[in-house]
């Protein structure tokens, strides 16, 4: 009879009366992602707090939010010959000094020849690397004779090394010929 008459004034609550009680979960990205990142990534430790954030994450979040894309353009200038004619020009000097060392100590009757000429380049880069200096092109190989374009190759001639005159022979084989030939 109790029910009969409570019921006249209210309808009895059914199985799912009691859920419009209970929170609703928003089903959001939380935080844009970063607690779906932080799950996977093992940041978030437990059980509860796994579920939390499971329930904060409906979906991955878009590509594009996930892997931004990112458009790069790079370009570098690279010049052989700078690194060249720098590193050239100390060599030049120390075979600048290897050819007054050679005038002053060589005998009086002696003249330079391609090949003496040639050792001295050598040496010269010997010096160089020995002071700790660079005697290397922008490819890092060694700054052979052969290799030099022409303009540089002009200023490593006897004739334009050394000072005394009387050192230098009468009849000379031309010094760009013979490097290409001798490759030295």
């Amino acid at each position: 009879g109790v029910d009969e008459s409570l019921s006249q004034l209210a309808a009895l609550p059914g199985a799912d009366e009691m859920s419009g009680m209970r929170p609703k979960v928003q089903s959001a990205v939380a935080l844009g992602g970063l607690d779906a990142q932080a799950l996977s990534l093992g940041r978030i430790r437990g059980a509860n707090a796994a579920a939390a954030t499971l329930l904060r994450v409906s979906a991955r979040p878009p590509p594009a939010e996930m892997e931004g894309a990112v458009n790069v353009n790079g370009q570098s200038i690279f010049d052989p010959n700078e690194a060249l004619v720098d590193r050239f020009y100390v060599v030049l000097a120390a075979l600048h000094l290897q050819a007054r060392d050679w005038e002053a100590s060589a005998p009086a009757g002696e003249k330079m020849t391609n090949k003496t000429m040639a050792s001295l380049w050598a040496k010269a880069i010997d010096s160089v690397e020995a002071k700790k200096e660079s005697a290397r092109d922008a490819y890092n190989r060694p700054l052979r004779l052969h290799r030099l374009p022409s303009d540089l190759l002009a200023l490593t001639e006897p004739r334009q090394v050394i000072i005394t005159g009387t050192r230098l022979p009468e009849d000379t084989e031309n010094w760009s010929a013979w490097v290409a030939k001798e490759k030295p």
